[in-house]
């Protein structure tokens, strides 16, 4: 024991030297942001290849629709088909922005950012020098608030990143940037799960972890490698088992959308599991996520959503069946459960958040209250054990699985008998959740679960 404290203080301390000596400066020359050559390169052969993605956003280009972010997207045909007039549209709506003060709103910063860097070639001395001074006015202002969340620090980055050599002063900025608001407030705030609540932030994450890998060469990953683990499953079992479908397309969503939001939600879910594919491929999990990605059903082809379809979606990379992937995800750093039965539309879903459970069965949805009686739950990867203690459970549980109380009061201490054991005492993590399993380090006997599990749950006196 004493052994792997060491380990893992020396592991902290050197996660601590490497935060000490990461220098924020940008060597990188244009495109900076998310264009990296390999990316690049693919996206002008997709053009060639006129790859699906590729024309499905064609098609809406030439329907001549309303696109929401239409500088990204004008910006992006300049690096990707050479069109110059694109560019200079992009161009036209950053000297409007710079004009009227647009760029002090982050996702207008964000946009201001992507077209300085990717039409870099296109603008003029002049326009060089106004718009640099614009993007690093507003973010150096954003900079200075004392709270400004982690989608308004991607934006600040980015811009920051894309004026660079530009603007002397960035460097100065950026440094007190991401030492004052990621390193000291954000990271630590993401590391105990207290951030990443919606599909928005974990975008502007997986973003900013794009821009820091090939700027300034670090690995955010790195610095919360746990979260990140555990991101793949979370983006596919936090969404509820039937689709939400509209004539925008089908959806799946999170259980915890407001339905009234559903669209937005439900594309900025899988805009998320494409932008962490595209940084991290090699890790089961990610690959589990890459295949759930390759559902052509549920491609988006929304004007926002076919935009980063084309931009991340690698149609030539490889992945696994999600069909294979586990089944029963408990996120230890916010509290919550999900599971399901299989992968099917019909299949029974159950997730636990926010103190309550919520059921999908048959397509119908159920909120269970603490107060409610619920029967236990049993999943091919686990069971579910849901209400207020004292608890009884006897079934036969997958061997090698868990046992999730959920429910509980967090950070209680609760009687824990299984089967003819001893009785012994654990403590309610996040969320208020007991995790029953094998425990041979704290001395507990072995659970057998080749036969029914017998457990006994309630409150320590």
């Amino acid at each position: 024991m004493k052994r792997l404290l060491c380990i893992a203080t020396l592991g902290l301390l050197f996660s601590s030297l490497l935060l000490a000596q990461v220098d924020y400066k940008v060597y990188t020359p244009h495109p900076r942001l998310w264009l990296e050559g390999r990316r690049l390169n693919r996206l002008r052969k997709d053009v060639e290849r006129q790859s699906e993605r590729w024309r499905n956003l064609q098609r809406l280009v030439q329907a001549d629709v309303v696109f929401p972010e239409e500088p990204l997207l004008q910006a992006l045909l300049f690096q990707v088909t050479g069109d110059e007039k694109s560019g200079r549209k992009a161009i036209v709506w950053a000297v409007g922005e710079e004009d009227s003060g647009g760029f002090e709103k982050p996702d207008h910063l964000r946009l201001g950012a992507v077209v300085f860097d990717w039409c870099h070639e296109l603008l003029s001395d002049e326009q060089k020098g106004s718009l640099a001074q614009a993007l690093f006015t507003a973010a150096e202002g954003l900079s200075r608030e004392n709270e400004i969340g982690l989608k308004r620090v991607r934006s600040v980055v980015m811009a920051l990143v894309a004026v660079g050599e530009d603007h002397v002063g960035y460097e100065r900025v950026l440094q007190t940037l991401m030492k004052d608001h990621w390193e000291a407030r954000l990271l630590p705030l993401i590391k105990k799960g207290e951030l990443l609540q919606t599909s928005a932030e974990l975008v502007a994450l997986a973003e900013l972890s794009h821009v820091a890998r090939h700027n300034f060469e670090i690995e955010i990953w790195g610095q919360a490698s746990d979260i990140f683990r555990a991101l793949p499953l979370r983006l596919m079992l936090r969404v509820l088992p039937r689709p939400h479908r509209t004539e925008e397309g089908i959806f799946r969503l999170p259980a915890e959308t407001d339905r009234s939001a559903a669209v937005i939600e439900g594309t900025l879910n899988r805009v998320a599991a494409m932008v962490f594919v595209a940084y991290e491929n090699t890790l089961s999990d990610y690959q589990f996520l890459q295949g759930w990605v390759r559902h052509d059903a549920y491609t988006l082809y929304t004007p926002l959503g076919a935009v980063y379809e084309f931009l991340w979606v690698n149609p030539y990379l490889p992945g696994l069946s999600y069909f294979s992937a586990p089944l029963v995800f408990h996120d230890e750093f916010e509290g919550r459960v999900y599971a399901r039965m299989g992968w099917q539309e019909e299949d029974l879903w159950a997730g636990y958040f926010d103190g309550r459970l919520l059921i999908v069965a048959d397509g119908e949805e159920h909120v269970i209250e603490p107060t409610e009686k619920q029967a236990p739950l049993v999943f091919p990867g686990g069971a579910m054990l849901f209400g207020k203690p004292p608890l009884s459970f006897d079934r036969v549980v997958p061997e090698g699985k868990a046992i999730y109380v959920v429910g509980l009061e967090e950070g209680r201490s609760y009687e824990v008998r299984v089967n003819r054991s001893r009785a012994r005492y654990q403590q309610a993590g996040k969320g208020g959740i007991l995790v029953i399993d094998n425990r041979p380090q704290e001395g507990s006997t072995e659970i057998d679960w080749e036969s029914r599990v017998r457990l006994r749950v309630r409150a320590a006196k």
